[in-house]
């Protein structure tokens, strides 16, 4: 690998388009030695000194992710607080998801939570989230969602909690479609979540329909009811 370090990294620098596909196999063979000069070419790459090739830096930021030392998650970080490019910002949240560690677990909470983050890629940190326990899951996201401010965010947030399944999220996720302060669509999405995730009594459908006035979410309720998991 220290051999190969340099022969690569002459190969990257060269930004020419007849090139492109021979600096994407050079990214794919630096990323596996796991050497920390690897991490700091691949910052480059994606970040520092963009190469010109989307694909080229969306691997870089990938394999990133790939290369399990303290370093490589100090370069995603960076890419996402820094970059402008919101398709390498998406990798790096992924890249981060996959990652168990305290460090990993607290940049991607961190961003779901920055109200000053584009709203669709803080739904990506959501939705990753709520795949993974190490992260919170559903636990995290129940004390997340009265902090998003955004109809659209908790959406994402009542999607990643169905997710994450248990009876406390089924159960929660009933809680609002009852809870009339809640948005009618918000309320429409977490009875809908509810029931997919199985386990809904006849009776406690029942009662939510027999408190409703309007129709939107009556049939809501009829809908659930119907499907295997409200019957």
């Amino acid at each position: 690998p220290e051999q190969a370090v340099p022969i690569l990294r002459e190969v990257l620098a060269s930004r020419d388009e007849c090139s492109v596909e021979l600096r994407r196999r050079a990214v794919f063979i630096l990323a596996q030695p796991d050497a920390e000069a690897s991490v700091d070419i691949l910052l480059d790459l994606a970040h520092r000194n963009p190469d010109p090739d989307p694909d080229v830096r969306e691997q870089a930021v990938f394999w990133l992710h790939q290369v399990d030392s303290p370093e490589a998650l100090e370069a995603l970080e960076a890419i996402l607080a820094e970059s402008a490019d919101p398709a390498l910002q998406e990798r790096a949240i992924f890249s981060i998801s996959q990652r168990s560690d305290e460090r990993a677990i607290a940049v991607l909470r961190g961003f779901a939570e920055r109200a000053d983050a584009p709203r669709e890629l803080r739904e990506r940190a959501i939705f990753w989230i709520g795949q993974s326990d190490s992260a919170g899951g559903a636990t995290y996201l129940i004390e997340l969602y009265p902090r998003l401010q955004d109809d659209e965010l908790r959406e994402s947030a009542l999607f990643g909690i169905a997710q994450s399944g248990g009876a406390e999220a089924r159960q929660w996720l009933f809680a609002r479609a009852r809870d009339t302060a809640e948005p009618i669509d918000v309320r429409k999405d977490a009875l809908f979540w509810a029931g997919q995730m199985g386990g809904l009594e006849i009776g406690d459908l029942r009662g939510l329909y027999e408190t409703l006035n309007g129709p939107e979410m009556k049939e809501q309720v009829v809908f659930v009811a119907s499907q295997d998991g409200g019957t």
